[in-house]
């Protein structure tokens, strides 16, 4: 059966809350509901739904292979700590989600909903939410945190560089990457993804590919070519979204 096949009776209202494990036909389980409850309030912070498409496929192929956008870019009196929950709620791991709707209650309960991204005041408050959301991730990466906090700061202030978490399978790297997300995102960063797959035909480049295209997409095409600068026409060749957003971009020289 083909993905087509599968969802070609499926209403595209029912799939943009629909977890990746669902899409793929695999098991559900109760982290499948927090998936769709965290899809429902992106769309009740940002008046849609986190993936949008032509069709069921097209929605369904961005739950599987696509990070969301932050609710932030879409409004940006979001408050940070409940805009890294709902990017938690919607990690394509099951395993990177929190642990239960009781979790979640008690992070929703820790957040100042009153409070804009302008005030500062409730980001300790938040942080502790969020790190009692994490149900002991940390535990035996305190001090990779720390390096990683500390680089992300450097970051922060204007010394950025390429940082790499390189371990073997399974011993945690991608939450510690989600944690770190979530510390990047309480700060004021802004937090983009890219996945590498193992699969052959994967295009070159492809985890930027995606973290440029997502950025793209929700930026206004001046304030795009104001930061991308001279590098825009380069970086058009390998994301064609950039091209698509600025029309009138010069080629780059041979």
């Amino acid at each position: 059966m083909t993905l087509t096949d599968y969802v070609g009776n499926i209403n595209v209202s029912t799939v943009s809350y629909m977890p990746p494990e669902q899409a793929m036909g695999g098991e559900v389980t109760p982290k499948s509901d927090l998936y769709s409850l965290g899809a429902m309030l992106y769309e009740m912070v940002t008046g849609r739904p986190p993936f949008l498409g032509d069709d069921s496929v097209a929605i369904i192929g961005q739950h599987i292979n696509t990070p969301p956008v932050a609710p932030t870019w879409h409004n940006s009196e979001c408050p940070r700590a409940l805009d890294a929950l709902i990017l938690r709620l919607l990690a394509k791991d099951p395993s990177e989600r929190p642990e239960s709707a009781t979790d979640v209650l008690s992070a929703l309960d820790a957040i100042d909903l009153t409070t804009s991204v302008e005030q500062p005041a409730a980001v300790v408050d938040e942080a502790h939410a969020l790190d009692s959301l994490a149900g002991g991730v940390f535990v035996g990466r305190q001090r990779e945190m720390g390096d990683l906090k500390a680089c992300l700061e450097d970051a922060l202030s204007g010394r950025g560089r390429l940082v790499m978490l390189v371990g073997e399978p399974g011993i945690g790297k991608t939450r510690t990457a989600q944690e770190l997300a979530t510390y990047a995102g309480l700060r004021g960063a802004q937090v983009l993804w890219g996945r590498s797959y193992e699969e052959q035909g994967v295009p070159s480049y492809w985890p930027w590919v995606q973290a440029i295209r997502s950025y793209v997409r929700e930026r206004d095409p001046e304030q795009l070519r104001s930061e991308m600068g001279a590098g825009a026409a380069d970086i058009a060749e390998v994301v064609s979204d950039v091209r698509e957003r600025l029309p009138d971009l010069q080629s780059p020289p041979e």
